[in-house]
Formats: structure tokens, C-alpha cells, sequence
């Protein structure tokens, strides 16, 4: 629990729901208060009681009404954990849901190893200056194949601004990226999809606010109508040797070892590296620092469809 928390995203158009869960584990009420921001400054705020050992929930879409663009700050007199859910017809055509524990604190860097800009894929960048002055952030588009595309955003203060990667770094891309402000903020990526042309859905990630030499991810799958890819993003100057650690339900460690390109992505497909159709946990050791994104798409049971993706577990992590 923290009492302080932050939110880049967040959309109120047609089509989109979105919602604030509050929890209070603690056992004196709590007064939270909300500020919303949008491109233009302070939108609206408002405060809640959330009793000892409850939750609330806010609609956000009530809160500051219909086609708003919006970050939020989120502060407490108590510590308190907060989640943003969002349920979407995107277009009009693309049905999903997508769910964010958000930051405690902003960061200069943030990192985001996944990312793909070919058909049916459509990616955003959400930022969040929560300071007083104009906030300059430099994003770096790091491709696949090495090439590094450098854009920038002038983010005003207390405002959010929206990057469409798909138009700024390019079509068919498998990238990640890096956000460089010169000033802390606050970054989320979202991506709204027609995977395989099937599995219709949309994902958010806060991202990392640092590589790491060790990821871990305790969630994978590789049955039936079930793609789990892995994203490393290595951001540094120098090619890094890496392991990749498959643990099955079996009881099986399967282990890969490759080289990640300096300054590019590389995506494996897990599905392609395990013999069997089964739950799998993953790890990722790097001689070097990286960052890891795990995206899963998938037709549940056959019948829902949809995906979703996670930021790995790296010791000494800050939320």
C-alpha cells in the first residue's frame, strides 16, 4: 500500500469504460482524493471515505465526463491500493478489457520492451508530467533489427499527452521503447489488437523503470489456442549472451541460450521452445541488463478471445 498513486492512461470515449478501484486494508478510514488531467491541465477532482478494510469504485467516465483523455493522481492520507480497470469496444470493433496497479512514483526512465506496429495492431504511448514545468521527454523506437528512431514529446505541466506509435515509428515494426524525460513522469503503453486476425483484443503496461540481469514470470501457456511470446529489450550499447529458464508443470527445465542484439528487440515464441501443451513458468539471465515483457494471446475454452501482458518480476523492482 502506498499513499501516493499514478496513472498515465485513461480514456472516456465511445466505447470505453473506466473505473478506479480503492482499497484501504487498514483499520482506520482513509480519505482519499482524486485529481484527473488531461491534455489541457487539471480536469476535475474529487475525494472519497473509503472505511477501514473496504473498497470503493469510481466511475471515471462520471467523474469527468465523455471523450476526455485522462491521467490521474491519486493521493491518500493513508496508505492505500489502487487499480484502473477499463472495458472497450475499440473502433467499434475490437471487444476487450485491460487493468493497471499504476506507479507510486514517477521515474525519468521508463522502459517498454514489448511493442508491434504491423496489421491489426494499433500502439500508444501515454504520458503523464505531473510537475510544474514543461516536461521534454526523448522516446527512442528500439526495432528489431537494430535501428533506433529517436522522437520527442514537450509535455506541458500537470497534462497528458498521447504518442500514436504506429504513426511516429512506423508500420510492421516489432519494437520496445525507451521514455527519457528531463524531469520525472509517468508512462504507460496500451495496445489494441486483431492477433491472427481472431483474437481481438487490448493490453497495458507501465513498463520498467529500469533493466534488470534476472526476470521471472510465474504465468505461461503453450495449449491449445494459446500464443506466449517473450519480448527482451536490450537498450544498451553492447550485444548481451542470455539463458532462457522454461519450467513445466511436468517438472521439466528446458534452457536456451542466445545473444541479444545491442540496441534492439528480440522476440521468442514459447510455444515453438516446449515439446508439450502445458502451464510453464519462465525465467530470463542476462549478462548484461535488460528488460523482459511477457504478451499472451489467447481463445479461452474457444470461446474468449482476447490477450494480455506483464511485466516480469526483477529483484529490487520499484512499483
Amino acid at each position: 500500500p502506498s499513499r501516493t498513486w499514478y496513472f498515465a492512461e485513461g480514456y472516456t470515449g465511445a466505447g470505453f469504460e473506466e473505473w478506479l478501484c480503492l482499497l484501504n486494508p487498514g483499520e482506520v478510514e482513509a480519505l482519499v482524493n482524486v485529481e484527473y488531467f488531461s491534455g489541457g491541465g487539471l480536469l476535475a477532482e474529487e475525494s472519497v471515505l473509503v472505511p477501514p478494510r473496504k473498497r470503493r469504485t469510481l466511475f471515471v467516465n462520471d467523474s469527468v465526463g465523455p471523450d476526455q483523455e485522462v491521467s490521474m493522481r491519486v493521493t491518500a492520507d493513508r496508505p492505500v491500493v489502487v487499480e484502473r480497470p477499463m472495458y472497450f469496444l475499440y473502433g467499434n470493433k475490437w471487444a476487450g478489457g485491460h487493468v493497471s496497479s499504476g506507479t507510486n512514483q514517477p521515474s525519468r526512465n521508463w522502459y517498454f520492451a514489448e511493442g508491434y506496429t504491423g496489421a491489426g495492431f494499433e500502439e500508444w504511448l501515454c504520458l503523464f508530467n505531473p510537475g510544474p514545468e514543461i516536461n521534454r521527454a526523448v522516446i527512442t523506437y528500439q526495432i528489431s533489427d537494430g535501428t533506433n528512431v529517436i522522437d520527442e514529446e514537450l509535455i506541458p505541466p500537470y497534462s497528458r499527452r498521447t504518442v500514436n506509435v504506429n504513426r511516429r515509428a512506423g508500420n510492421e515494426l516489432h519494437l520496445s521503447l525507451t521514455v527519457e524525460g528531463d524531469a520525472p513522469l509517468v508512462a504507460e503503453r496500451a495496445i489494441y489488437h486483431d492477433f491472427n486476425k481472431g483474437y481481438r483484443g487490448g493490453d497495458v503496461s507501465t513498463g520498467s523503470k529500469s533493466p534488470s540481469r534476472h526476470w521471472y514470470f510465474a504465468e505461461g501457456y503453450t495449449g491449445s489456442d494459446f500464443h506466449n511470446y517473450l519480448c527482451i529489450q536490450n537498450p544498451g550499447p553492447e550485444n548481451v549472451d542470455a539463458e532462457v529458464w522454461i519450467y513445466t508443470e511436468g517438472g521439466e527445465l528446458l534452457r536456451e541460450s542466445l545473444v541479444l542484439p545491442a540496441l534492439a528487440r528480440t522476440t521468442l515464441y514459447l510455444n515453438s521452445m516446449v515439446p508439450y501443451q502445458e502451464g510453464i513458468s519462465v525465467s530470463v539471465h542476462a549478462g548484461g541488463e535488460v528488460v523482459v515483457e511477457r504478451p499472451v494471446y489467447f481463445r479461452y475454452l474457444g470461446t474468449w478471445a482476447g490477450g494480455h501482458v506483464c511485466v516480469g518480476y526483477a529483484p529490487g523492482m520499484e512499483r
